[in-house]
């Protein structure tokens, strides 16, 4: 039975256009197309030598044979990504439940969201009312609640997923993903996907400037799971988070098969401070959500 609680850079080619007159309104667009021309050609030569310099390094690292098999594998995942990339931007959900469906069956579970689906829906339910415009996520994995988050936040807002590579709890999603996980934002939405450790100080600054000076509307801890880890990034963040919005846990339940699973501890901690609610389906199975109103 679900219980739902409250209390209240690189190589580069070059671009040069003559103008007669730099007044004219047509010079001026033809200049505009030849930035963004150089820009992307500049960023396609650095996507292309990091390509090379990677294969050289796994053609020695590996020999032929394993070469082979490895880049036959990046080429798959890479149409795979593609693929599944235009179907989930072409994706409109008639109602929260068609959308969970979708995310937890599309594509083998290619973005299933580790989180249980009835202890999702009440979630999603209150981040659509909260119609976040600045949202962050803390550990994004398959990035399953990161598409569910794009697809109930506003039109326009800014979503940024902060991803410790080879996190181990899970993070550290492959390089091939970020094409896919770009998909899920909608076109006047921005966002930003930063691949680092949430407890470096730089890691701070960097979504500090994304938002210049902006606060949060929701803020999703899922990162490191140990006490010390949720407790650290809930200090950092939290801060960011305007009155009145919300601030969500993952994994609340006590594990007793996970001990190294210690967000329960936090939680216990901190939820008589706040107005809270918990979303837990099943007190002696683990998972479950926590969310307090920060104030």
């Amino acid at each position: 039975m679900l219980t739902y609680k409250s209390n209240g850079r690189h190589g580069y080619i070059g671009v040069r256009v003559k103008v007669e007159y730099a007044h004219n309104e047509h010079a001026f667009d033809i200049l505009k197309r030849s930035a963004l021309l150089k820009n992307q050609a500049n960023r396609a030569s650095g996507e292309l030598m990091n390509m090379v310099r990677t294969c050289s390094k796994v053609l020695r690292q590996r020999g032929v044979r394993k070469f082979v098999g490895w880049l036959g594998r990046r080429v798959i995942q890479r149409v795979f990504a593609h693929y599944w990339a235009s179907r989930i931007r072409a994706y409109k959900p008639a109602d929260l439940e068609e959308l969970l469906r979708f995310s937890y069956g599309v594509g083998l579970g290619i973005i299933r969201p580790t989180q249980l689906r009835d202890e999702l829906l009440p979630l999603l339910s209150l981040v659509r009312d909260l119609r976040p415009t600045r949202l962050l996520e803390i550990g994004t994995e398959k990035g399953g609640t990161l598409f569910l988050f794009s697809r109930v936040a506003s039109h326009d807002a800014t979503i940024i997923s902060v991803d410790l590579p080879g996190g181990p709890f899970g993070g550290g999603y492959s390089q091939w993903r970020e094409s896919l996980y770009k998909s899920f934002f909608l076109p006047g939405q921005k966002g930003h996907l930063v691949r680092k450790d949430s407890h470096d100080p730089r890691t701070l600054r960097l979504v500090k400037s994304i938002l210049q000076g902006e606060q949060l509307d929701f803020l999703f801890i899922d990162g490191d799971h140990t006490y010390d880890g949720v407790k650290r990034d809930f200090e950092m963040y939290a801060p960011l988070v305007r009155k009145g919005g919300l601030i969500g846990f993952h994994d609340i339940v006590p594990n007793p098969r996970e001990p190294a699973i210690e967000v329960s501890r936090f939680w216990e901690e901190i939820r008589a401070e706040f107005r809270h609610y918990e979303i837990v389906e099943n007190w002696g199975r683990g998972y479950g959500i926590g969310l307090i109103e920060w104030d």
